[in-house]
């Protein structure tokens, strides 16, 4: 079955063979995120420029990309436009619906479609209406992994804070991966590429599900 990764059109394989990949989690993040601070990692760490929220969208539903994504672009986004993104990149594929969310900031990094050494990084901290709505998001994400394969399990602990995935397969390495602080919920998806995510990790003090490659 072939799916969408982040709207790059690349064949599935996270949602597909998830059976054999790398999985782990961690507890107690203990109030690290917020919006503000993932903004300012995201402007200073990644030296990525703002990107109009409409123009990604039509980016993402079309797999065309110019030469700023290879730098790296970011969105800053109301309730609305968290909604349209996360359709546009069809993320539901790999979590769980973001109906409570209040707003997010996004990061997106790739190249273009056609390029041979292929790369994408994503990472989005989205804000939801209280912690509870955040622990919804996280569990039901946790599930929909779970769904994909009999052979991961997942711990029942109710103070699950992180989670990741790692696979090598149809000649690419993808990595997923979920950070939950009260009503915030870091998400994100990278192919080939975890500069970002391992930037993103060392300043947070969480763990990069590039570790899983070990």
């Amino acid at each position: 079955m072939k799916r969408k990764l982040i709207a790059i059109g690349l064949s599935g394989a996270i949602a597909f063979a998830l059976c054999g990949c790398n999985f782990n989690f961690n507890i107690n993040l203990g109030g690290r995120f917020s919006e503000k601070k993932v903004l300012k990692f995201f402007q200073d760490t990644l030296d990525a420029e703002e990107y109009d929220v409409d123009d990604l969208i039509e980016a993402c539903e079309e797999d065309d990309y110019d030469d700023d994504f290879e730098d790296g672009v970011y969105v800053e986004l109301d309730k609305s436009g968290t909604k349209d993104i996360y359709k546009a990149m069809e993320l539901d594929q790999f979590f769980a619906s973001v109906k409570s969310s209040e707003s997010s900031v996004a990061y997106f990094r790739t190249n273009d479609i056609g390029e041979s050494d292929r790369y994408a990084s994503f990472i989005c901290d989205i804000k939801f209406e209280d912690q509870e709505s955040a622990e919804d998001f996280f569990d039901d994400s946790l599930e929909l992994w779970n769904d994909l394969s009999d052979d991961i399990d997942f711990d029942d602990d109710e103070k699950l804070n992180e989670a990741y995935i790692y696979l090598d397969s149809y000649g690419y390495k993808f990595y997923a991966a979920m950070y939950r602080d009260g009503q915030q919920v870091v998400i994100s998806l990278c192919v080939n590429d975890t500069d970002d995510i391992d930037d993103f990790c060392d300043e947070f003090d969480v763990k990069s599900p590039s570790e899983l490659e070990d």
